[in-house]
């Protein structure tokens, strides 16, 4: 796959140097190069120091569990599936039940992600959830600062620690480490408040958590008085044990936005009061959802589902549009036939949305949204053509340049769907994907997987599953512009080192065999990850299966099977930017435009920096 755009044979990823990745062999040590950003290994064993001690729950409940009661009352249909999944539990009926809710009234389905990755939107600051629902927070502001020392030649060497860095008190970017028994211990999703720099929210089963993390962020009011920190506050969702699978908060801070499988519709929390607000569109469940940056929309998506939704702000009014692969000589049929919940066309295949990132907000120009559709090697860009609160959009396709080998087509026509109040749009994807010979097959092409757009718009990481028959993984960058049309021009195919992908294994290994996950989690997941390799078919990776030969250089695929991969489910990509474009402080020049984060394995987190 891509013989002419991967890394050489043996060779590893280290960073982008001015529209250039850079390579090189695997043997060869680069710990003391100033422009490398170590790869990171998350810790197991954690220092009781690192670990919240007694971590202060509030407001106080009579339950004692700390948890606000949402003021948002769930619809009816949405209780009763709640309250019979609770009853049926204990006669092994509750599986059937969720099934029933996902696959006929919520349309959102179970799927296989991987532990969050989250930067701190301003701060060199990662928070990656581990395989115990812990949320360890990494501060590679130092590693950066001694880079910056040896590149300005005030410092005696590089970077230091190595290529990769073990997680934890010696390697000194270990901040914290969140945990507390009221989330489960699950982290199912990630995001930090725009405007309080120290508020992470983490969305777990039942509940969301609100850690304002000492030393960064105020304490809440109800625990003046009270030292130490960091301090926890819980959001209750409206159905118990729904499981938060995203999060985003809106650009202001104020509102913060929920969506859960378990639940129909988004749960939007006012922060400061803790009052909760249901918005919804029918029994229609999400598990994905992206505040614009505008803060005039809010995109919302569900695994399976033949839909995706636009939320406008003001009056929370929204319309829906139809995905569908088909080949072109059906794609008339399907953009013609009305798109109404619980049916479909025959013409057409559904295929739900993985991953979506809004473009930056620009002055002069409506919201842009880009979204990658399962098993599909192109993306789809959604231009709303009219002032907020207007839902009128036009669906482009975004060809990822050298990628697309045949394909399938994605809609129908290339006007432009209105929806007035809470309704339907009634199109297809408009404007039609890359296609080629009619019947030919996007098994061809390696298909995406996730991606993350860094806040400028500069750089867009698309994370690939490779296709049917092939085994490299690899993380595709692409420079891109949004004026007047959204368009990526492929940089080049990053790859981790091998050494990562080693250690990776290797502490993958080592925890299953002494610490094995929660019993309840490790359920959970086993159920999603099978609803996803059923709905992905053979190409789907997991998170651990072998690279392949690509990673060791020359070695048989006895190497390849002790080494992990990279991570190609949703949720395993985060960007940040750092750095300001076209000059600045010297300090700030010799630090990474951006930063691209991949998971790899269960514990493993490749970093490529951007030199812009």
């Amino acid at each position: 796959m891509f013989s002419t755009l991967l890394p050489p044979e043996g060779a590893k990823t280290l960073w982008e140097d001015r529209c250039i990745l850079v390579h090189v062999d695997n043997a060869k040590d680069v710990s003391g190069s100033p422009k490398l950003l170590p790869s990171l290994l998350l810790a197991d064993e954690l220092p009781a120091e690192l670990l919240p001690q007694r971590a202060a729950v509030y407001p106080p409940d009579a339950s004692g569990d700390g948890g606000e009661d949402s003021s948002g009352r769930a619809p009816l249909i949405e209780r009763l599936a709640s309250h019979l999944q609770a009853a049926m539990r204990p006669l092994a009926l509750g599986a059937p039940l969720a099934f029933i809710w996902s696959r006929f009234l919520s349309g959102c389905q179970p799927r296989a992600a991987a532990s969050p990755l989250e930067w701190h939107p301003r701060r060199p600051l990662l928070a990656a959830a581990d395989s115990r629902g812990r949320v360890q927070l990494l501060d590679l502001g130092s590693v950066m600062g001694a880079a910056r020392q040896h590149r300005t030649g005030t410092g005696g060497g590089g970077p230091g620690g190595g290529e990769v860095l073990v997680a934890g008190p010696g390697a000194g970017c270990l901040r914290a480490v969140l945990t507390h028994e009221a989330l489960n211990q699950q982290a199912l999703s990630l995001s930090w408040s725009p405007t309080s720099p120290g508020l992470l929210a983490v969305g777990s089963e039942g509940a969301v958590g609100l850690w304002a993390i000492a030393g960064e962020a105020r304490p809440p009011l109800a625990a003046a008085g009270r030292s130490g920190g960091p301090w926890l506050r819980l959001l209750r969702t409206r159905v118990a044990g729904a499981r938060v699978t995203s999060l985003s908060w809106s650009p202001d801070g104020r509102l913060l936005a929920a969506a859960s499988p378990n639940q129909a519709g988004l749960q939007v929390w006012d922060v400061a009061s803790g009052d909760s607000t249901p918005v919804g569109a029918g029994p229609a469940a999400f598990d994905m959802v992206r505040w614009s940056p505008c803060g005039n929309y809010v995109f919302a998506a569900g695994t399976g589902s033949r839909y995706f939704y636009i939320f406008e702000t003001q009056r929370w009014r929204w319309a829906r549009w139809q995905t569908s692969s088909s080949n072109p000589g059906a794609s008339a049929a399907a953009a013609a036939a009305p798109a109404v919940s619980g049916g479909g066309t025959a013409a057409a295949a559904a295929t739900s949305v993985v991953a979506a990132a809004w473009a930056p907000a620009a002055p002069g120009r409506n919201p842009i949204l880009l979204a990658a559709l399962h098993g599909q090697s192109y993306l789809v860009a959604v231009h709303l053509v009219d002032s907020p609160p207007g839902l009128t959009a036009q669906l482009l396709p975004v060809a990822l340049p050298e990628l697309h080998r045949g394909g399938t087509r994605v809609g129908g026509g290339g006007a432009g769907a209105r929806s007035d109040g809470g309704g339907d749009a009634g199109v297809g994807v408009a404007g039609g994907g890359p296609s080629s010979a009619p019947g030919s097959s996007a098994s061809a092409s390696a298909a995406v997987a996730d991606l993350a757009w860094d806040p400028r718009g500069e750089r867009l990481a698309v994370l690939l599953v490779p296709a049917q028959g092939q085994e490299t993984h690899c993380v595709a960058v692409y420079g891109t512009i949004t004026d007047p049309l959204v368009s990526a021009r492929l940089i080049g195919l990053a790859r981790p080192p091998q050494q990562l992908c080693e250690a990776a294994a290797a502490a993958a290994a080592d925890t299953a065999a002494t610490a094995p996950a929660a019993e309840g989690r490790a359920d959970a997941e086993a159920a999603a990850a099978a609803a996803a390799r059923e709905e992905a078919g053979p190409s789907e990776a997991g998170p651990s299966q072998p690279a392949g030969g690509s990673l060791a250089g020359g070695a048989a695929g006895q190497a390849a099977a002790t080494a992990a991969s990279l991570v190609t489910r949703p949720g395993a990509l985060a960007v940040v930017c750092l750095a300001p474009l076209g000059g600045g402080s010297s300090s700030a020049s010799s630090l990474p435009a951006c930063v691209i984060s991949a998971r790899v394995g269960e514990r493993g987190v490749y970093n490529l920096p951007c030199y812009l």
